[in-house]
């Protein structure tokens, strides 16, 4: 007995105007309602495709984690996750998982989703001296605006140093929530 093959090209191997009319061909000769047809071509069309999420109870360190591991949390997909990545840069890492709230785009209810995924170790952090930096590299920082920015460039210039919050306090710019906000990332180093 002989073989033989025949090559087509991958435009006439339908029998049927569509996709999804060729994968109903089968179901429609065995008799199925069209539901089941319907639910068979989705599940043959569009296969699941295998998860990598993480199981549940499994807990991320938000300062570890690269944009794949966080993929793997579920309700982040690559957008999130990079966004994720880009804020603890600029924070210099999370001090506590409630930052993630800054991150544009997540909302309360994806927090509230996400938040039990998630811990920050701070011993991660990023810590810089304020009387070494810039006012354009200040203003890199997420909880420095413009008016704060200004007002430790012009502190340092007169003083020469900032030796601590204690000094910081006394400008009408820095409210007590702001300097909580900032100890974490800032400092002052001797001379």
């Amino acid at each position: 007995r002989r073989v033989g093959l025949v090559f087509q090209y991958p435009e006439n191997q339908l029998f049927e105007e569509t996709v999804a009319k060729d994968i109903a061909f089968g179901p429609k000769n065995l008799g199925l309602g069209e539901e089941e047809i319907d639910r068979r071509v989705r599940e043959y069309r569009y296969p699941p495709r295998e998860s990598n999420k993480f199981p549940e109870g499994t807990i991320v360190d938000l300062n570890r984690a690269d944009s794949l591991t966080l993929q793997r949390v579920p309700g982040i997909g690559p957008t999130f996750a990079r966004r994720i990545v880009k804020y603890r840069e600029l924070l210099g890492g999370f001090r506590e998982v409630e930052q993630l709230q800054e991150v544009y785009g997540i909302t309360p209810e994806r927090y509230a989703a996400l938040s039990p995924w998630f811990r920050a170790d701070t011993s991660l952090l990023v810590r810089r001296d304020l009387n070494q930096l810039s006012l354009k590299e200040m203003l890199r920082h997420p909880y420095i605006d413009f008016d704060q920015a200004r007002a430790l460039t012009n502190l340092i210039r007169r003083k020469g140093r900032i030796s601590g919050w204690d000094e910081v306090r006394l400008l009408d710019e820095f409210p007590e929530t702001a300097i909580h906000k900032l100890d974490a990332y800032f400092g002052f180093s001797p001379r």
